[in-house]
């Protein structure tokens, strides 16, 4: 059964897919059973948003493992149109600039031929059956509700309204501040998802994690990565929020 998670954040959803991440494509077996898990009922509406978001996950996803398994033929392919555009044109082009337009047009040609077998790729057989499957599964997916993401939800809108110099400090564990715990355990897979999601959307958050766990566990105040994550917060395309909330379930995880 392939997992996926549906969080409501005020305004705002966050939606962890078992499609999200393009280089587990290999993995994803057509006839698996897909679910949603959400704190409450979800309606068509939201229903139709996780089918978009899941949908264009797939083909990105069914796209990737085609191109990778046919790269080398690809490439043998293209490196032959260059060679042999380039010599016949060589001979049949009689130039006061030798080489230039041959390796234009053989260049264009490479590039023709590089992307016509691309797209004869992700159109391939397989590629259109896998994606239909795919789908087929997202289209007939179960809804459950589950009391941990109506916890998270609820760690996520008490962490809202607190400004980011000091959720920075807590996220640290600078200055005597800290992150509440999290009242429940979330599965491994959940914390994955999170740390992906995160790392895919809010990569500079994301490459500051492993020294945030470390100063975490450090009796140094660390200033200078709290003041590093303040200057972030400013930033409205930025999520500490997030951040705190893949940290606290690594932690929880890890001492539970």
């Amino acid at each position: 059964m392939k997992t996926g998670y549906f969080i409501q954040r005020d305004n705002k959803k966050l939606i962890l897919s078992p499609f999200m991440n393009p280089k587990e494509a290999p993995q994803w077996e057509m006839l698996e059973k897909v679910q949603w898990v959400s704190s409450g009922m979800v309606d068509s509406d939201q229903i139709k948003d996780l089918d978009k978001i899941a949908y264009s996950q797939i083909e990105k996803g069914v796209n990737l493992e085609s191109q990778e398994e046919k790269y080398y033929s690809r490439l043998f392919i293209s490196a032959g149109v260059f060679i042999t555009v380039y010599f016949v044109m060589s001979f049949a082009i009689r130039d006061p600039i030798p080489i230039v337009d041959e390796i234009g047009l053989a260049s264009i040609a490479t590039w023709g031929t590089w992307r016509f077998l691309k797209r004869r790729n992700n159109q391939g057989e397989m590629a259109l059956k896998k994606k239909l499957e795919l789908k087929t599964r997202v289209s007939e997916a179960i809804s459950e509700i589950s009391p941990f993401i109506g916890t998270v939800e609820t760690y996520l809108d008490g962490l809202k309204d607190i400004n980011s110099l000091t959720l920075a400090d807590m996220i640290i564990k600078c200055h005597g501040r800290d992150l509440e715990p999290l009242n429940e355990v979330p599965s491994r897979e959940f914390a994955d998802m999170l740390s992906y999601f995160l790392k895919v959307n809010f990569p500079k958050l994301y490459d500051k994690k492993e020294k945030i766990k470390e100063a975490r566990k450090d009796a140094d105040e660390n200033v200078r990565l709290s003041a590093y994550l303040v200057n972030l917060g400013q930033n409205k395309n930025q999520d500490l929020e997030l951040l705190a909330l893949s940290i606290i379930c690594d932690e929880t995880i890890i001492y539970s």
